[in-house]
């Protein structure tokens, strides 16, 4: 689910505001695939359903702007969720042999 908005918190891109802090504990160890992917989906839904409307900032669409000409010019690969991931761990692996 795309929720607009809220990428932009998540990626440290919008000011702060200070909240009281509230731990949720939750009983993971118990709690099934199902029912975490459930709880995910909840948290997420309220977020765009309560997050303030806010544009992403400026820097996002100026990177966003230069991966479209790279890729455009040949410069950049799209690759696919799986090969990305297999490329990055692959890097991960010959980092770690260094």
């Amino acid at each position: 689910m795309r929720c607009p908005g809220v990428e932009g918190w998540l990626t440290g891109g919008f000011p702060r505001r200070k909240l009281p802090h509230m731990k949720v504990e939750l009983p993971l160890a118990e709690m099934s695939v199902a029912d975490k992917l459930h709880a995910m989906e909840a948290i997420w839904a309220d977020l765009c359903r309560n997050a303030p409307e806010a544009a992403a900032p400026d820097w996002h669409l100026q990177i966003l702007e230069d991966r479209e000409r790279r890729l455009a010019a040949g410069q950049e690969e799209v690759l696919d969720w799986e090969e990305a991931k297999r490329r990055l761990r692959q890097e991960i692996h010959e980092g770690q042999d260094t």
